[in-house]
């Protein structure tokens, strides 16, 4: 009886030994590039997030992604049919949720995720030797992104692509999907490859 008690307790500490802890709160801090079509700049978010379990939580992703933009129009396919626009701030707030694929052997945890939310779209100034757009007006897009990447430790790198409908000026319109490549940490919630206490 005391070998299979003995035999229980390092079965149950084996499967929690690489984990993040249920129940609990932490807070992920991201930094890196936004790539878009035609442009690209950096992306900056915090991301409290909810552990419903040790390998899923939820949480709410806010950020901003400074970047430049190309817009097409039909008035200047004969040009190359893009022109470029002015670098603008986009913010963004989003409610995500992330499945963690660990099965206690190392601190290495692949991730899988999405998010639904608002995207604040910058005004943008466009001008080409064929048409003159000139300052455009910020407004709110409803998004989403689906993401992928690995935590080791409190460390986190990952991708994720967010798609944003496009912002349309008369006959000019602008892409706002990107993709956001980011590294960070993350505080609190329990550590991969360390016992969740």
């Amino acid at each position: 009886m005391k070998h299979l008690f003995i035999a229980t307790v390092l079965t149950v500490i084996g499967f929690s030994s690489f984990a993040q802890s249920a129940n609990k709160i932490r807070v992920g801090i991201d930094m890196g590039y936004a790539s878009t079509a035609g442009g690209g700049g950096l992306l900056f978010a915090v991301e409290p997030k909810y552990n419903l379990t040790n390998k899923i939580n939820v949480g709410l992703r806010i950020g901003s992604a400074i970047m430049a933009r190309t817009a097409t129009s039909p008035a200047i396919s004969g040009a190359g049919g893009s022109m470029n626009g002015s670098i603008s701030g986009n913010s963004f707030y989003a409610a995500t949720v992330e499945h963690y694929f660990n099965r206690g052997k190392n601190s290495f945890a692949p991730y899988v995720g999405a998010g639904l939310g608002l995207h604040t779209v910058s005004g943008m100034s466009f001008s080409s030797s064929s048409l003159n757009i000139g300052d455009t007006p910020g407004e709110n897009k409803f998004g989403g992104l689906v993401r992928a990447g690995f935590e080791s430790g409190k460390i986190r790198l990952g991708a994720e692509y967010n798609i944003v409908p496009a912002s349309n000026y008369g006959t000019v319109s602008v892409n706002n999907n990107y993709l956001g490549i980011h590294f960070g940490f993350f505080v609190g919630g329990g550590k991969w490859g360390k016992a969740a206490k």
